[in-house]
């Protein structure tokens, strides 16, 4: 596999982080994402090779995949295509694709959005550090200055994609992963609709709570709970519904 330096060129956008080893152990999706097994080698749209299922969720799963074109390690995520209707599939996809606009150094970036057997995927730059989820498990509670840098990155990732008219609707600590180099890049965006649902009631604004829609200024609520649990090793307590 061709080895690139970290900070290379994909197109006019930087893909950042370390290369990973080419896996040999192939598995392709198509319709129902629970049913992915292994079989002989196939593509997501002629191009990306899915080498190791890596996180899952109600929606569809995520992979760590193989770019056979660049000649690279990518991320690739895929909705199931019979986890909604084709009016559901189309909004996701036009999020996916809003996302892909947005480009700072602390978003992940998407470097491809297309279709596959009736199923939107998105693919992004894989990161090969931990979430702050992961590194507060692995250390506990972090020190003052260290917290002050890295909500600091993520705000500035967070505000970037608000600037672009996108909402995140889902922050938490696993919201936010370090590239190779230790930069901090928010994660997540992109395949869970316009209107995500509530995933931890700890980290949403009392207005999601209630019913009210994902906006910016929840983001920055959630946020704030994360750097909380940064600094006190718990996040904050839930809100109490007003509905």
């Amino acid at each position: 596999m061709r080895s690139l330096p970290s900070g290379a060129m994909v197109g006019r956008r930087r893909l950042c982080g370390p290369m990973v080893g080419r896996n040999t152990d192939v598995r392709v999706i198509g319709g129902d994402m629970s049913d992915a097994t292994e079989r002989a080698p196939s593509l997501v749209a002629d191009r990306y090779r899915l080498d190791e299922r890596i996180g899952s969720g109600p929606m569809g799963e995520v992979w760590r995949g193989y770019d056979t074109r660049a000649d690279w390690v990518v991320a690739v995520k895929v909705l199931g295509a019979k986890a909604a209707g084709p009016a559901t599939r189309e909004v996701l996809k036009q999020h996916a694709q809003a996302v892909a606009r947005v480009i700072h150094p602390n978003v992940a970036m998407v470097l491809d959005v297309g279709d596959h057997d009736g199923a939107p995927f998105l693919v992004m730059e894989f990161l090969t550090g931990l979430s702050l989820g992961e590194e507060l498990a692995a250390r506990g509670p972090l020190p003052i200055v260290e917290v002050c840098d890295l909500i600091g990155q993520a705000a500035a990732g967070l505000d970037a994609a608000h600037r672009a008219g996108v909402v995140h609707g889902q922050v938490d600590p696993d919201s936010f992963r370090r590239a190779g180099s230790g930069v901090l890049k928010a994660v997540g965006f992109g395949m869970d609709g316009k209107e995500p649902p509530v995933r931890d009631e700890r980290y949403v604004a009392p207005e999601r709570v209630a019913g009210q829609a994902a906006q910016a200024p929840g983001d920055l609520y959630a946020l704030g709970s994360v750097c909380y649990e940064l600094l006190c090793g718990h996040p904050p307590a839930a809100p109490a519904s007003s509905a």
